[in-house]
């Protein structure tokens, strides 16, 4: 029993140390000749990332979404993709008839999904887990200036996304995810 245990550990183990990759391989991988388009500029949130000055020719997105986007974004990649493996982590990799070439990891985080995605997305239209759902335990009321966790958060997805809606999306998006008087007043007061 506790060898079959041990034993599929290392077979898990070997698994995610498939999809690890060194700089070697992110070069062969993503040359430039199979990036169609080098002055792509996002849209919306999440912004993108042109990985070029480390010679690797991919975009590079790191955000957090909620769950609708996760399912719309791995079904995206799915339709383009045929994707090799898969582990534990979510991670995987594949490559599409044009030979473009993917990989990404989802990982349960802040109450949402932080997805890393060498891809242009930009279209979906991502929104990130409200704060009031990331962070059911804090009072906006009694919250100050930002510190640890919920800091990095709020610059690393937050600020990100919010900066990028109008002011017509951003009283939407307090309607359309029921935004807590305090959360509303904390943000708007955030955000003068």
């Amino acid at each position: 029993m506790i060898l079959k245990y041990f034993s599929h550990l290392f077979k898990r183990k070997k698994e995610d140390e498939k999809l690890q990759l060194t700089k070697k391989e992110l070069l062969s991988t993503y040359p430039s000749l199979y990036l169609s388009d080098f002055n792509y500029q996002s849209k919306n949130y999440p912004l993108v990332f042109l990985l070029d000055n480390e010679k690797i020719f991919a975009y590079n997105l790191v955000f957090s979404c909620i769950e609708k986007n996760k399912f719309t974004i791995i079904e995206l990649i799915h339709s383009i993709f045929q994707i090799q493996q898969t582990n534990n982590f979510m991670q995987a990799k594949g490559k599409s008839t044009n030979n473009e070439s993917i990989h990404f990891s989802i990982i349960s985080e802040f109450n949402a999904f932080t997805i890393r995605l060498l891809k242009e997305i930009d279209n979906l239209r991502v929104e990130p887990q409200s704060p009031w759902i990331s962070f059911p335990e804090i009072d906006p009321d009694g919250l100050g200036s930002l510190q640890g966790v919920i800091e990095f958060w709020w610059y690393k997805y937050w600020d990100n996304y919010w900066l990028n809606l109008s002011k017509i999306e951003r009283s939407e998006y307090y309607k359309n995810n029921e935004a807590p008087l305090g959360w509303i007043e904390y943000i708007e007061f955030k955000y003068e």
